[in-house]
């Protein structure tokens, strides 16, 4: 016959102690009570699935709304800035080397290469080079608006469009 409800654990306080712990974490110590803090959690305390479905809809709902608004777009600025791929491969070919140019350009006005030099005066160099930099590329986005009557947008879009589509390694 058993013990009759004997249990050495109770008698030497470790199940006292684990729910002592339990109770000032807030986190269960059993496999049961975890899941059972877990769903309530999950479903308010309602213990149910009527509360999730609606919200899974929601959230199915809002991302493929999301999803359709943003091929839209992309697809209405492709058509909205009416180049063609060759011209847009050509502008791209044209402002690519310039960018690399500026930003060449500020490394070698605002080296940060100087062993001596401390943390503190290699970011006012970085911050400085960006900045010239910035500048420069400025300049550029001035000059190929003109050349091309297009916005700076369109020449974002065509750096972008160019960039994710390997152009730069032609």
């Amino acid at each position: 016959m058993g013990l009759g409800g004997f249990s050495w654990k109770r008698a030497l306080g470790v199940t006292k102690a684990k729910r002592k712990v339990s109770r000032k974490t807030g986190i269960p110590l059993t496999k049961s009570g975890r899941q059972r803090k877990i769903g309530k959690m999950v479903t308010g305390g309602k213990g149910c699935l009527i509360i999730i479905i609606p919200l899974m809809l929601l959230i199915s709902v809002t991302t493929l709304s999301f999803i359709n608004a943003f091929s839209a777009s992309s697809d209405s600025q492709e058509t909205k800035s009416s180049l063609s791929i060759k011209k847009r491969m050509n502008i791209f070919h044209v402002v690519y080397p310039q960018y690399l140019e500026a930003e060449d350009a500020a490394d070698a006005k605002y080296p940060i290469d100087d062993p001596s030099m401390t943390l503190e005066e290699m970011k006012k160099q970085i911050d400085a080079s960006r900045e010239y930099s910035e500048s420069l590329k400025a300049k550029i986005d001035v000059k190929i608006e003109r050349e091309y009557g297009i916005t700076e947008e369109q020449i974002d879009s065509i750096l972008f469009e160019g960039l994710d589509k390997g152009w730069h390694r032609n």
